[in-house]
């Protein structure tokens, strides 16, 4: 499962969260690269909240929670909100 979104307005920026059931692993970069990776080898939590500043001269506070289901978490997506300095957003999924 993945998907993208935009965050700046004069200095824009590509943020892609990914999450691989597989390896139970989620990548976050921005523009290409990494800003936050997780791997849960024994037990996936029930959430997970990652926070993270996005651009120099325009920053921006970028927030995502992902919610794991309890039952088959290794074998279904996470449910994920988006927020950018504290309003929602609609992510494009790929």
């Amino acid at each position: 499962m993945q998907f993208t979104f935009q965050v700046g307005v004069t200095e824009v920026h590509l943020v892609k969260f990914e999450y691989g059931r597989g390896r139970s692993k989620v990548l976050i970069s921005v523009d290409g690269k990494a800003v936050e990776t997780d791997t849960f080898r024994l037990w996936i939590p029930k959430t997970k909240h990652y926070d993270f500043m996005v651009g120099e001269t325009e920053s921006h506070k970028v927030s995502i929670d992902a919610s794991f289901g309890l039952l088959g978490a290794k074998f279904r997506n996470p449910h994920c909100s988006v927020s950018v300095d504290g309003h929602p957003v609609e992510p494009a999924f790929a």
